[in-house]
């Protein structure tokens, strides 16, 4: 009797341990996944601070064209060039046509007005954008630059020189300039060649985000309520 117990009792032993070997090559075939043990909700994205979508003409209020070459060829809207909007917005964008301007040298900017970012944490800027560029590598551009210091200089951001033809949605990062008391917004399309003749650029949709707040104006980070702007 105890032989059969005995025999019965390694029986069980050895089933258990075949058991355990089973499952630990499973286990090495398909490991348990524990990602979601380490997963966090993402952050809520920036709020909407600023808008702006050209409908009510270029520049906008507060807004500034500059033509630094003299020759007209300045930002306006698409209409004015007889064009559609050719960017994923609708309506009016704002619009540099070289070809229909035909041959001139050109250097346009359109400048947003100062915006206190006092408060602003995770500063960023949407704009749909279009640009076709005559030539890759050639002599026409498009930028979006910074400034600090109501448009003293300019810290550039973005340059393209090269085709962006899906009028698609751009996100550049703001954040080193949260808590600044002036950010200044330029887009400029240049070419100065003499006689120049281009394709086109279109912007619109423009939208500042941050956490906290950005106001127009030029604001005083020196203490609390510092977001609360002067022209």
């Amino acid at each position: 009797m105890r032989k059969v117990l005995a025999v019965l009792a390694v029986a069980l032993l050895s089933a258990g341990a075949m058991a355990n070997v089973d499952k630990a090559a499973q286990d090495a075939a398909t490991p348990p996944d524990y990602s979601q043990d380490y997963q966090v909700g993402m952050a809520a994205p920036a709020a909407t601070q600023i808008t702006e979508d050209f409908e009510n003409g270029v520049p906008p209020a507060d807004w500034t064209v500059t033509d630094l070459v003299g020759n007209g060829v300045i930002w306006a809207t698409n209409t004015f060039y007889n064009a559609p909007n050719k960017t994923v917005g609708s309506g009016e964008s704002a619009t540099v046509d070289s070809d229909e301007a035909g041959f001139f040298a050109y250097d346009t900017e359109l400048i947003t007005p100062h915006y206190d970012f006092c408060d602003a944490t995770n500063a960023g800027l949407n704009a749909a954008i279009y640009y076709n560029d005559l030539l890759s590598g050639g002599d026409d551009f498009f930028e979006i630059d910074v400034s600090l210091d109501k448009g003293a200089t300019w810290i550039n951001i973005l340059t393209w020189n090269e085709d962006h033809l899906d009028g698609s949605v751009q996100s550049l990062d703001l954040a080193a300039y949260d808590e600044m008391p002036s950010v200044t917004i330029r887009f400029r399309y240049y070419d100065l060649r003499d006689g120049a003749w281009d394709w086109d650029v279109q912007v619109d949709d423009f939208e500042l985000t941050a956490d906290g707040s950005i106001v127009e104006g030029q604001g005083d980070c020196t203490g609390p309520g510092e977001g609360t702007a002067t022209p």
